[in-house]
């Protein structure tokens, strides 16, 4: 995990920078209002990122903010396994991300990006397309 603090760098920047930083292998990054010394506001920004990756992270960070250093340390990870499943839908077929952990189902979550896609084409409630997906998948899933 690395993670830099500025009070100088333009706001808009950050957009570009985060899009620099998944592209650069970053698994997630985020934006931190934090209290600087002397009292200044700033923006804490924290990437995500597996060792293998790292050094192209810190090229970003260096070419694209403002910061002169970044502190790094390690985390670990404990994560689901997960699997995409296409579930059949009264708005045709969705795809949902299954999380399981000792292949009991934890977590199920719709395509949001698909989601979208459908309750745009056919004019229907975006909520709506997500519940159906969601429903569809516990009874096929279990």
């Amino acid at each position: 995990r690395t993670r830099r603090s500025s009070d100088l760098m333009n706001p808009q920047l950050y957009e570009h920078v985060m899009e620099r930083l998944f592209e650069a292998g970053a698994l997630d990054v985020f934006l931190t209002p934090i209290q600087m010394k002397r009292g200044r506001p700033g923006i804490q920004l924290s990437a995500i990122v597996t060792e293998k990756h790292i050094v192209g992270v810190l090229d970003v960070l260096f070419a694209e903010t403002t910061t002169i250093g970044v502190r790094t340390y390690p985390t670990r990870r404990w994560k689901l396994g997960r699997e995409s499943v296409m579930v059949e839908t009264s708005y045709g077929q969705i795809g949902v991300k299954v999380a399981r952990r000792g292949g009991a189902v934890m977590n199920i979550t719709p395509e949001y990006r698909e989601c979208l896609r459908i309750a745009s084409e056919q004019g229907v409630p975006l909520k709506e397309v997500c519940q159906t997906a969601l429903e569809a998948a516990r009874a096929q899933i279990g």
